[in-house]
């Protein structure tokens, strides 16, 4: 989870469609690899992508900075290989 308090997922169809009424694009970047993404994260994304019509999805992998709360989180569990 990354906590984010600014994003409100139930608001992002409207405001994607609002946007593109003003004739701008649409890029979404996709985080995966949440201890929380199942194996249908995937298709479950696509399914978004393609329903509210982003233009340029942009998919990223988890990565744990060193310094941030969820390095020090996977580290403490022995889930960082490289330090």
């Amino acid at each position: 989870m990354s906590n984010k308090k600014s994003n409100k997922v139930d608001e992002y169809k409207s405001a994607i469609m609002k946007i593109k009424n003003y004739g701008m694009m649409i890029t979404g970047f996709f985080i995966f690899g949440f201890d929380t993404d199942g194996p249908d994260i995937f298709e479950k994304t696509n399914d978004f992508v393609m329903n509210s019509k982003i233009d340029l999805p942009v998919p990223q992998i988890l990565t744990p900075f060193p310094g941030t709360k969820l390095f020090e989180n996977l580290n403490k569990q022995g889930r960082i290989l490289v330090y």
